[in-house]
């Protein structure tokens, strides 16, 4: 008589990307009713998880070139000029990619203001933007930059009646390794939350 197998089955990639989802931007089951968008939705796995296991169908993936896994609500564009009319979306989510993706980038410091004026102009009034892994380092010169303009940016739309929490994730903090062994640390990262209130402005 054979045994009978207990092997785990390996979750696929659209599953592990979904589960850090939850995981690193604290998502809850009634998000899933609301309009979403992914930006910097890679091949949009999140977006296909969601809609194969009926979790949610009104997740919009935006990237500006990557071919889609997810094709029926795939924008192709980037968070510095999102395709959509203003007050479009309940939620905002990005994993791993705003504002990281400005490192090291030329006009750093407007790619960061025009992309977070975007995300409040296609959010709804009372809707949230959240932001995971976000690193921020003071190693290098050009992680100090990124870091030094988040928080003005940031400073700047409290001071313009945008509620933000910035929730330390010391998991996803940024090392630097020697022989598999933590030695310094890069950057730190943050889960960001930012929910736009009445007569919140675009920066």
């Amino acid at each position: 008589m054979k045994s009978p197998s207990f092997e785990r089955k390996q979750p696929s990639a659209e599953e592990e990307t979904f589960n850090s989802y939850l995981y690193d931007l604290e998502l809850k089951p009634e998000d899933f009713n609301k309009i979403i968008l992914d930006v910097g939705a890679g091949e949009a796995q999140f977006a296909k998880y969601a809609k194969d296991n009926n979790i949610g169908s009104q997740i919009y993936s935006l990237e500006p070139f990557q071919e889609m896994l997810e094709k029926e609500k795939s924008l192709v564009g980037c968070a510095e000029e999102i395709p959509m009319p203003d007050e479009s979306f309940d939620l905002i989510v990005s994993s791993g990619a705003i504002p990281n993706i400005y490192l090291g980038e030329k006009d750093v410091e407007e790619k960061v203001k025009k992309s977070f004026s975007e995300m409040l102009r296609v959010l709804k009034e009372g809707g949230e933007i959240r932001l995971a892994r976000v690193l921020m380092g003071n190693k290098y010169e050009n992680q100090k930059f990124l870091k030094n303009t988040i928080e003005e940016v940031l400073e700047k739309l409290k001071e313009n009646n945008v509620e933000i929490k910035k929730i330390r994730t010391p998991e996803n903090d940024s090392y630097e390794y020697d022989n598999h062994v933590k030695k310094d640390l890069l950057a730190e990262s943050f889960l960001i939350i930012l929910k736009k209130l009445p007569t919140s402005p675009t920066l």
